[in-house]
């Protein structure tokens, strides 16, 4: 069974092992010195490595260290310096040990683009917020140079920036203090700073930063997806035209904050996360006024140990909250409300996505394998849920083996008995549940009030070789297709991986996943968007791309939204 190590790397990505492509012809090149690149806070230099030009590690803020921890991110200062710094190594991961070293001076960027890419060039920019469950992960573990060389080989070169964002309780810790301060969500507001980065400097590196899409997976689409109803004031919609969310959504997130292990261990509160951190860095016993001075002035590893005794037994020991300006409001009562940016998006999910979190001990102590333990185990993870909305909740998911989660398996058992239920109901809490709500709401509300927000949706459904099968087609198992690293050495797998990056790539260029309009798509097939009347998404598999009707467990899906106070939405 995964790790707790394993589940928060799954809900961030697989680390991606960059493979020579196929497309764009010749040999790889060896790295070479890259340009070096003016901008108003420094002169930067790159390298060319695979035929991708690339910076690493460039700044996009003030590094949040002393006063600046726990505080909201700052601009740089300009600078008529013109040393040139050397950027070809990554910077610091956030919060994180990495080989026995931890920094914190890690609000850096990536960016990536097209050997030979002119100034004036005009591209596209993708701008990538990886997962991690809030609490790992890092842009490091993305190589963007296959895709940056698949946009080349189809004319639709694209720029890729990655970036890192403070993390746990670095990056989303809670208190009077900080919420008074306008300090809640850090990590959604450091991302937000380097898409203003990204609109005042990526010009200079041959990008457009009017043609900026957005993406993101698993906690980075859940990050994206709260980026479409912030109202912070710098974050206004000129920061990005598109966005792409694989697997997560605005209710997510509030779904896996409820999860808790069976038996009943409730996560704790904010004030309970808070006084753990407190303890830990010596802070506990000062008046409260001079809490956060303290804080500030503890060490990091001190700030980690507490971070680290906030056991929530599955979900997320940290998250976004609401702080009415990056998270205004739960998102039915922001759907309601039409606080949506009316922006084109891609939203999807993989066929099982519940059984990788179902499978972890992080998440149950005890088999699920009567009905009264499936229900109690539910009501651990659902503590706004009645026994009664639990129950009518679970008649909608039959116990029959071949009704369950991984699909398509027939009536083969795994694990225990109640396994296959229980991840369907988990998958559909967590991930397709909120998925249709942002479906239905940005069709409800394109054109009103604002521009257009056609949407695709999208199901990914072909199962990673060597992952166990009873986790099926799980979570995370698009990304090295997305990214085009996947090790594709069939016609078959070839098609789906070049297709799959392609209608990534044409989104950012026209704002439609087939591509522009009266041009040859590069893609297996047209791809519909999604509308109330005709509910159709598109199936991706090796020789079997299809479009699918979003109709599957219509009942329990529909009641999980209709009752958005009970279950977390």
């Amino acid at each position: 069974m995964p790790s707790l190590s394993k589940l928060l790397l799954c809900l961030a990505s697989f680390l991606l092992v960059e493979a020579a492509p196929s497309f764009g012809g010749g040999r790889l090149e060896r790295r070479s010195v890259g340009s070096t690149i003016s901008t108003p806070t420094g002169t930067y230099q790159g390298k060319i490595l695979s035929r991708v030009e690339q910076w690493q590690g460039i700044p996009y803020a003030q590094q949040p260290i002393g006063e600046l921890r726990f505080a909201s991110p700052q601009p740089l200062a300009l600078t008529n310096d013109t040393t040139v710094q050397s950027k070809i190594v990554f910077g610091p991961r956030c919060g994180q040990y990495v080989n026995g070293v931890l920094s914190e001076e890690c609000l850096n960027l990536n960016i990536y683009r097209p050997q030979g890419t002119r100034q004036t060039a005009g591209l596209p920019v993708m701008v990538y917020i990886f997962g991690g469950s809030f609490m790992g992960g890092g842009a490091n573990s993305y190589k963007p140079t296959n895709l940056v060389l698949r946009s080349k080989a189809i004319s639709k070169s694209v720029i890729i920036v990655t970036l890192d964002y403070r993390l746990g309780a670095l990056g989303f810790l809670v208190s009077p203090e900080l919420r008074e301060q306008g300090a809640l969500n850090l990590g959604l507001q450091d991302q937000a700073m380097a898409f203003q980065w990204v609109q005042d400097n990526i010009a200079l590196f041959g990008g457009d930063p009017s043609k900026v899409t957005i993406f993101g997976q698993s906690a980075g689409a859940i990050a994206v997806s709260m980026h479409l109803s912030s109202i912070r004031p710098e974050n206004s919609t000129d920061l990005f035209r598109a966005a792409i969310l694989e697997s997560g959504a605005p209710g997510t997130a509030p779904a896996f904050d409820y999860t808790s292990s069976y038996p009943a261990k409730k996560a704790p509160s904010d004030g309970t996360k808070y006084s753990l951190i407190l303890a830990s860095a010596g802070c506990s016993a000062v008046i409260a006024e001079e809490q956060l001075a303290c804080l500030r002035n503890a060490t990091a590893a001190s700030i980690l140990v507490g971070q680290s005794k906030v056991k929530t037994y599955g979900g997320f020991p940290y998250a976004p909250t609401v702080d009415g300006l990056m998270v205004p409001d739960l998102p039915s009562k922001l759907y309601s409300a039409g606080n949506l940016r009316r922006v084109p998006l891609i939203v999807g999910t993989n066929l099982d996505e519940g059984p990788e979190f179902v499978s972890s001990t992080t998440y149950y102590s005890t088999a699920l394998t009567t009905d009264a333990q499936l229900l109690a185990w539910l009501g651990n993870q659902l503590p706004d849920a009645t026994s009664t909305a639990i129950a009518a909740l679970v008649r909608f998911y039959p116990s029959t083996q071949s009704y369950g989660s991984p699909y398509n398996t027939g009536n083969v058992k795994y694990l225990f008995k109640q396994f296959k239920r229980a991840s369907s109901i988990f998958g559909d809490l967590a991930f397709e549940a909120p998925r249709r709500a942002l479906l239905a709401a940005a069709n409800q509300w394109s054109g009103v009030d604002g521009g257009e927000m056609p949407v695709w949706s999208y199901q990914f459904s072909q199962r990673s070789e060597g992952e166990a099968e009873y986790l099926g087609v799980s979570h995370g198992a698009e990304i090295p297709w997305v990214w085009s690293t996947v090790n594709a050495t069939t016609p078959e797998q070839i098609t789906l991986r070049n297709g799959m990056s392609d209608y990534w790539i044409n989104f950012a260029n026209d704002l439609n996943p087939n591509g522009a309009i009266n041009t040859t798509s590069t893609t297996p097939l047209v791809w519909p968007a999604y509308e109330q009347q005709n509910k159709t998404s598109i199936s991706f598999k090796v020789n079997a791309t299809e479009l699918i009707a979003d109709t599957f467990r219509a009942g329990g899906i529909s009641y999980i939204n209709n009752n958005p106070d009970v279950f977390g939405q």
